[in-house]
């Protein structure tokens, strides 16, 4: 038998075994991701639902409640700020250029507020396609947007261009409404009136959480109201008047055939909108389970394996099930508990599920203000968030190259070359070391480790499906991971960090809470 082959079927498991592990995972993330817990938005009741199966399933699996010392339950709570919109404040109002019509909000128009406080404002509308500024033209040089209501259309374009055509070599994500709005908000504009796409088939990826969050105490939250209205197909011609409406299909029908600007001044339809968004205070919940070390000298240390259980809730009545972000960590984690509980390392393992993350890694931010133990015992996180997905060889260990590397890469490599399981590492992906709960730990000067693999065109969006996850790979990652994870349990020297010269690429944009 060659060595190719040989280190082919090592890469494998067993059938049987992967079987059981795929159903095992299937099972998990088929219930994580179902309509029913309403896409598990932070302090809303799928959340809790979650929280109630992901602590049963603990139980059940022999770990030691570590939420709460007092009440010895799995939950962690806390309480947080929840920006509200005030529906009944809500009033709004198109004139000139055809008829005059008071509206309706969720009848007539949609609303995404960004910010809290009051807005009330009146201004003309500018329809410019698709508000791209990295594109070889500009669309906020092509109209003048400052003190108006920009119009935008939803995501990218429907079509397959050719190769010469502008929007061929767009980065897909320069589409996403994301950028859009903060391309709005440097240019001037009064706020964003955002064109949905009539499909039900349609992906809107990328999309922010739908409730901006904070921690009591933390003022930074505070940002001036920026209103986004939102209009379905049949709510345009009431909003913008059939002229107007004309102009704009006319305008939309020419940018994609030519790529390139067609804006729409609509300088005599206005828009009047109040709307008021208020903190409320909820509470939210981390899950926390110890399963104990055999080591009398090491059992007092602490690995700490995480991964973020919520995710984006429901937005203009769509579910966001988050299957791979995060159902595939959270089953992972699931899976990896019950095997640690039938054979404990000598270092104990503190297992996390971690609420807020969408929002801002709010949970791991109040975990690691009040730990179930001293920080300094703590000897490493491993994160887990989004691993069920892209190329079934391939899996992205963060940081590889910029600060907060350490000896725990170099484990992970000897872990995976003596027990092969088909992956290579892709190294590439620091910038997204700001954007999930390691980050926590590594402010507090902890080794972490944060297993990804990447984003893809589903990522943020209501198609993020429990029947799209790749069991196979999910399968081969939870052998890597018990075997990594056994490694650091067990080693009698700490993980320390590795001097690195090259430079963090991460970027504000890529900041937590930003939810690209």
């Amino acid at each position: 038998m060659t060595i190719f082959w040989m280190l082919a079927l090592l890469a494998t498991p067993a059938v049987g075994e992967s079987a059981a592990i795929q159903a095992d995972y299937r099972a998990h993330v088929a219930f994580l991701a179902d309509d029913l817990l309403e896409g598990r938005e932070t302090s809303f009741r799928g959340q809790k639902l979650a929280a109630l199966y992901l602590a049963t399933q603990l139980k059940l699996a022999g770990v030691t409640p570590f939420g709460d010392a007092e009440s010895g339950d799995f939950l962690q709570p806390f309480e947080l700020l929840v920006m509200r919109l005030r529906e009944q404040a809500c009033r709004a109002e198109v004139s000139g250029y055809g008829p005059k019509e008071s509206l309706e909000y969720n009848r007539d128009y949609g609303l995404f507020p960004y910010g809290d406080g009051r807005f009330s404002g009146t201004a003309s509308m500018v329809y410019i396609g698709y508000g791209l500024v990295d594109h070889p033209y500009t669309d906020f040089e092509a109209a003048d947007v400052e003190g108006k209501w920009v119009v935008f259309e939803d995501g990218a374009p429907d079509v397959a261009f050719p190769e010469d055509h502008p929007f061929a070599g767009v980065d897909e994500r320069r589409f996403s409404n994301y950028y859009k709005m903060t391309n709005a908000v440097n240019h001037g504009a009064v706020g964003v009136i955002l064109l949905r796409k009539d499909s039900e088939d349609e992906v809107r990826a990328f999309q922010p959480a739908p409730h901006r969050m904070a921690l009591p105490g933390d003022d930074s939250y505070h940002r001036a109201l920026y209103p986004i209205v939102t209009l379905s197909p049949a709510q345009r011609a009431k909003f913008f008047g059939p002229k107007y409406q004309r102009k704009i299909e006319a305008a939309h029908a020419a940018i994609l055939a030519e790529g390139k600007p067609h804006p729409v001044d609509m300088k005599r339809r206005k828009l009047a909108l109040d709307m008021l968004v208020e903190p409320e205070r909820r509470t939210t919940e981390n899950v926390v389970g110890l399963i104990p070390g055999v080591d009398p000298k090491l059992r007092d240390e602490y690995v700490v394996l995480s991964g973020h259980y919520d995710h984006l809730g429901i937005s203009d009545g769509e579910i966001f099930n988050g299957a791979d972000d995060n159902g595939s960590g959270c089953a992972s984690l699931l899976l990896l508990a019950k095997h640690f509980v039938a054979h404990p390392g000598a270092r104990s393992m503190i297992v996390v599920f971690f609420t807020g993350e969408e929002q801002g890694l709010l949970g791991s931010e109040y975990f690691v203000s009040q730990p179930p133990v001293a920080m300094k015992d703590i000897v490493a996180n491993v994160n887990i968030d989004m691993v069920g997905r892209n190329a079934p060889d391939s899996i992205g260990v963060i940081p590889s190259v910029s600060e907060g590397v350490s000896t725990m890469n170099q484990v992970l490599d000897r872990v995976h070359q003596a027990n092969a399981r088909g992956f290579t590492f892709d190294k590439t992906l620091d910038r997204y070391h700001r954007r999930s709960d390691q980050l926590q730990f590594s402010r507090k000067d902890i080794p972490t480790i944060f297993f990804f693999s990447d984003v893809h065109e589903h990522y943020h969006s209501k198609l993020d499906d429990w029947e799209r996850l790749d069991y196979d790979k999910l399968a081969r990652f939870y052998l890597l991971m018990r075997d990594f994870n056994q490694r650091l349990l067990d080693t009698p020297e700490r993980p320390v960090f590795i001097p690195v010269n090259a430079k963090d690429e991460t970027s504000r944009e890529n900041a937590p809470g930003s939810n690209e």
